[in-house]
């Protein structure tokens, strides 16, 4: 809905904000596309991932929700970053993730979510 009353209201902005998330999903595309040829990722199809996330995202951002499965935002985030984990690595390069860097990460996430409220 913000997508339509933003393309009839400010088209420039629209189509703007168009390419840039056109820009943000090839370059996502790349990366898994780089991680499977490295043979660090499983073989998944990578645009399945995309809409993993962003359907993902959606629901868990969602206040209602973290209410309903009685989650807070911060452990929704956690779980999905664990899911994400296992989903992409192959068993053997899960060492090469350094869990430590995502505390702070989600932690930013988290405070602008609860600013947003």
């Amino acid at each position: 809905m913000f997508l339509k009353e933003l393309q009839i209201v400010y088209p420039e902005l629209y189509d703007t904000l168009k390419s840039t998330l056109n820009k943000r999903e090839q370059q996502a595309l790349q990366f898994y596309q780089d991680g499977k040829g490295k043979g660090i990722f499983n073989q998944i199809n990578e645009k399945f991932i995309l809409l993993q996330d962003d359907l993902l995202l959606r629901e868990i951002t969602n206040v209602k929700y973290l209410i309903y499965n009685q989650v807070s935002i911060q452990q929704a985030l956690y779980d999905y970053y664990h899911l994400k984990k296992i989903q992409l690595f192959k068993p053997d390069k899960m060492a090469l993730v350094d869990d430590s860097k995502i505390g702070p990460i989600i932690d930013h996430v988290v405070e602008k979510f609860n600013r947003s409220l």
